[in-house]
């Protein structure tokens, strides 16, 4: 009897429009994942609104699909670090070696997931396993927000299918081979508040030594992209940042297209190639209040680093660009790059030996920029065919080497300071 009321009280929410409420309890020994899905169908059948997962571990065993106009939601309402005991965790065990299996959660267009940690409890990080994405969107509108991804090794996909308007915002963790992905949107995604750092994992097992962790730390400098953007029309960031990588930003260009956009208050610490730009869209990529940082092995690379095809336009303002470099840019194309209000302070490997803007081609404009380094260089290539250098501050010696003979070239009204100030390691 009591079998049959419930059956008719979901009939009856169900015509009327809601979501009826299914309880699935937290299980950290037991595959959660048919009940989440079961939960998520009903919902969509009902019309659409959130299943809500309290606190607790949640085990997965098996991919989950969230279907349009629906929410999965967790308990954390803002960014959270890694807290395993604490909020909703979902122990992410499907698919462990299997890259290119389905994510562990899928989006539907205008679907959303929000408010948990996401962890993979087999991983380790002196054998780091490839696992396909954690979360992976399509369509219109889908949302990721309020989430930590401490492990993952692929993390959020909005460039396999096409997709428009997709949103990630609070967005915390350490990606082990790529953080975001971005692709095949043809209308104005936004990314805010993204923070990529190891100590996302570190910090969840802090009765692990240090020693346990170095593998960890190599890894991800050898290995880790942490933005990977492909076409995108106006593409707009904001407050994003990734430490100890492979390549912080990766500009590339596919048969789709490449991205045009705003970046604005982007960083990148401590990593090889913190910016790598294959190509751009003819109206190009703004990267505004940056902050760009080497790390030790970059001696053989440089911080801002464009492809032979690149054809495009990148505007660097007000940023700021440091670490044991080699160089600062090294240029290569027939784009444009411009470099405004923007503080050189490199430490090449070798003393004397670095090349603060290597432009081998295309065309290049310096304005109100301060070099920090006696030594600094900007070096025209024989096939620069423009070049604007002007109204700069330099450390101690205009240090410009011209070897564009056919190029237009403006070299003026450029200063040196007459006692560099304390900061101004020219050791």
């Amino acid at each position: 009897m009591k079998l049959v009321l419930v059956f008719i009280f979901v009939l009856i929410i169900t015509s009327l429009g809601f979501c009826a409420e299914i309880i699935v309890k937290p299980n950290s020994k037991v595959d959660c994942s048919k009940e989440i899905q079961k939960a998520l169908d009903a919902c969509f059948a009902s019309g659409g609104g959130v299943v809500d997962l309290g606190s607790g571990q949640y085990r997965l065993d098996n991919p989950i699909k969230i279907p349009s106009g629906v929410t999965l939601a967790g308990v954390w309402q803002g960014p959270h670090h890694t807290e395993l005991n604490k909020g909703t965790v979902i122990m992410a065990y499907a698919d462990r070696g299997k890259e290119n299996d389905p994510p562990l959660i899928k989006l539907e267009p205008s679907s959303t997931v929000k408010g948990m940690t996401i962890y993979y409890p087999e991983q380790t990080p002196d054998n780091i396993v490839p696992y396909p994405w954690t979360i992976q969107g399509s369509g219109m509108h889908p949302s990721v927000m309020d989430i930590t991804i401490p492990n993952c090794y692929n993390g959020i996909d909005f460039g396999t299918y096409t997709n428009e308007l997709h949103y990630i915002r609070n967005v915390y963790g350490a990606p082990l081979n790529l953080g975001v992905y971005i692709d095949k949107c043809t209308d104005i995604g936004r990314v805010e508040n993204v923070h990529f750092n190891m100590h996302y994992w570190t910090r969840a097992e802090p009765d692990k030594p240090q020693s346990y962790w170095d593998p960890l730390f190599s890894h991800s400098y050898q290995n880790v992209t942490g933005f990977k953007i492909g076409r995108s029309d106006w593409e707009m960031f904001s407050n994003t940042f990734i430490i100890t990588a492979k390549i912080g930003y990766h500009f590339m260009s596919d048969t789709y297209g490449a991205s045009c956009g705003v970046f604005s208050q982007i960083a990148c610490d401590y990593s090889q190639i913190p910016i790598l730009v294959e190509q751009t869209q003819p109206a190009g990529i703004s990267i505004t209040n940056g902050q760009f940082v080497a790390g030790d092995a970059a001696h053989y690379e440089s911080i801002v680093k464009t492809s032979p095809t690149f054809t495009g336009n990148v505007k660097f303002s007000n940023t700021n660009f440091w670490g044991p470099a080699f160089q600062i840019a090294d240029i290569e194309g027939n784009g444009h790059i411009s470099f405004n209000q923007c503080n050189f302070s490199s430490w090449p490997f070798a003393k004397k030996t670095g090349v603060l803007l290597d432009v081998k081609g295309g065309s290049v404009t310096v304005t109100d920029c301060v070099m920090a380094k006696e030594w600094d260089i900007i070096k025209l290539g024989k096939d620069v065919d423009s070049a604007i250098i002007k109204d700069n501050t330099f450390a101690s010696a205009m240090n410009f080497e011209n070897n564009a003979d056919d190029a237009d070239v403006i070299f003026k009204d450029n200063v040196i300071r007459k006692k560099a100030p304390d900061y101004v390691d020219n050791k």
